[in-house]
């Protein structure tokens, strides 16, 4: 699969939709662009994509490293064994 913002053709299924199969999220694993199969065929076709929005290699190798993404509330243990969950803080985990 050939990704709409960089052309790279690194870009896979990333998910299913978890109910009916009303879409599927694709992931460009260059530019970490994500678009789904529902989207307008501007958005998903390459060829069709808009020029001032595509990336080179040297614009994607200047580009910022992303973040990690934060563990969940129930994942994020403390040395107590304490999460915080809807403000509060509980014992448990």
């Amino acid at each position: 699969m050939i990704c709409p913002r960089c052309d790279s053709k690194n870009a896979n299924l990333l998910i299913p939709s978890p109910v009916g199969n009303e879409w599927e999220m694709y992931i460009c694993n260059e530019c970490n662009f994500t678009w789904r199969s529902t989207e307008p065929e501007n958005i998903r076709n390459p060829k069709m994509y808009d020029s001032k929005f595509k990336l080179t290699k040297e614009k994607i190798s200047k580009m910022m490293v992303n973040p990690p993404i934060a563990t969940s509330r129930k994942q994020a243990l403390n040395k107590r064994g304490r999460f915080f969950q809807n403000n509060l803080w509980k014992e448990g985990g």
